[in-house]
């Protein structure tokens, strides 16, 4: 298996492990990040646009990310490549009206503007699950680490790491980073 397939594997493990710390609450779905479109704009960074993916690594001494750009599919579209992927039968519809498709692995390094808006979806011990919650870039740089955030003891990562993220691109700065909230 390899590291980054063990990194998601272990995200999903902590994050099924989240969720039934969390009582099974699930988050008002306007409250989730949801795509500006169900096919987003997957070329190379250009003037500002918002793109789907992994961050598969981060660079806080340099401010950089490593990206690998999916597809984010919802409704009869999503149906169809999942079908086409052999995900579900033909006559089944798509799990919660959505599928990732991630056919080219190629990564990207990006700049991060230190200044960007971080979305990460948390978990609060004895409060809310699954919330969206702005942090500064060195905390999100510090939680990819495994370090201590400087965010308050009761703030729970949800994704971990393991979800996917939408990122706002300015030529090849990202300017706005929203983790994706997914059932």
């Amino acid at each position: 298996m390899s590291s980054l397939t063990n990194h998601r594997a272990l995200g999903l493990v902590a994050l099924l492990s989240m969720l039934v710390a969390c009582g099974g609450q699930s988050t008002d779905p306007t409250q989730t990040t949801s795509p500006s479109s169900s096919t987003p704009d997957t070329t190379a960074p250009t003037a500002s646009n918002r793109q789907f993916g992994y961050v598969t690594a981060h660079d806080q001494g340099s401010g950089t990310v490593t990206f690998d750009r999916a597809d984010f599919l919802t409704g009869a579209e999503a149906t169809q490549a999942a079908r086409a992927a052999g995900a579900i039968g033909p006559t089944e519809q798509v799990p919660n009206d959505y599928f990732i498709v991630n056919e080219d692995v190629a990564t990207v390094d990006l700049g991060i503007d230190p200044d960007a808006k971080v979305i990460l979806q948390a978990c609060f011990v004895d409060g809310p699950c699954v919330t969206e919650t702005e942090v500064t870039v060195v905390q999100w740089f510090r939680l990819m680490a495994g370090e201590e955030a400087g965010l308050p003891a009761s703030f729970q990562w949800y994704g971990l790491g393991a979800l996917p993220y939408w990122l706002t691109v300015a030529g090849d700065t990202v300017v706005e980073v929203d983790e994706v909230y997914l059932p």
